[in-house]
C-alpha cells in the first residue's frame, strides 16, 4: 500500500485532481471539501494506492498534520493565477 497526500490552500483544486484521476470526472462548479476524505486506486503491478484530501482552510491546518503519519509522498498543490502566489 502506498499513501498519497495531497496539500494546498482552499479552492486550489485538489479534490477536482482527485477526481480526475481516480473517477474520470471533473466538476468545475464543485464547493470546497468540508471534510478530509481518502479513496483508493488500485495500480496494477503497484498495489493500492490510497489518495488523502487534506481541507485547506486555515482553521483546519492544524488537524491536517494528524494524516501526514507514514505517508510516502505529497503533491503541493497551488493556483498560479492568485495575486498573492505571484508575488
Amino acid at each position: 500500500m502506498f499513501k498519497l497526500i495531497f496539500l494546498g490552500d482552499s479552492r486550489v483544486g485538489k479534490t477536482c485532481i482527485i477526481n480526475r484521476y481516480c473517477n474520470d470526472s471533473f466538476n468545475s462548479n464543485s464547493e470546497a471539501s468540508m471534510q478530509i476524505d481518502s479513496v483508493q486506486k488500485s495500480i496494477e503491478n503497484l498495489g493500492t494506492l490510497t489518495i488523502w484530501d487534506t481541507l485547506g482552510q486555515e482553521q483546519f491546518r492544524s488537524l491536517n498534520r494528524f494524516y501526514y503519519k507514514k505517508t510516502d509522498a505529497c503533491v503541493i498543490v497551488v493556483d498560479v493565477t492568485q495575486q498573492n502566489f505571484r508575488k
